[in-house]
């Protein structure tokens, strides 16, 4: 079932690849955590929660096609701005729990959620800072403003739109 139209967009081989291997690692761990005494429930979810850590890796193809095409248009920055916040604020809780009962070693205890926060706080920042480079481009600034001008002057003018009928 195709939820959105994909236009000529596919997933990639290497997203679908790192899934299956994913999803294997996850099958594996938890057959081997309810039938043998090789694994507990503690190392399993440890092992599950260092999949989520690899998949923050998602935003390095986003870094590097807005480098190749200098370019950050059709790019929101909200998404990144909250995932900024969530990843500055979950390392603020860390280092308050950590005051709190003044034991600095236990920053380390939850491995993933310290480097989540961390990998998370670097991607948005140099996404950030690409939108802010490329966005002083003149070209793309007049590109885009003339792209979004367009469209608002085309809905203006447009007086017999019909809105799209509901599925």
């Amino acid at each position: 079932m195709v939820i959105y139209d994909r236009g000529g967009q596919r997933v990639s081989t290497v997203c679908i690849g790192m899934c299956i291997v994913s999803g294997v690692i996850a099958a594996v761990g938890l057959i081997l955590t309810l039938k043998t005494d090789i694994l507990d429930w503690f190392h399993y979810l440890l092992y599950v929660s260092y999949i989520k850590l690899i998949v923050t890796l998602r935003y390095v193809p986003q870094i590097y096609f807005n480098h190749k095409r200098k370019s950050t248009i059709g790019w929101s920055t909200g998404s990144i701005v909250w995932d900024l916040v969530g990843g500055l604020l979950s390392l603020v809780q860390m280092f308050l729990i950590c005051y709190n009962y003044d034991d600095w070693a236990s920053i380390l205890g939850d491995p993933t959620k310290f480097g989540l926060g961390l990998l998370t706080i670097l991607f948005d920042v140099i996404l950030i800072l690409q939108h802010v480079i490329f966005c002083h481009n003149s070209k793309q600034k007049d590109t885009e403003s003339k792209k979004y001008q367009a469209e608002f002057t085309l809905l203006e003018k447009d007086e017999k739109y019909v809105p799209p009928a509901k599925v």
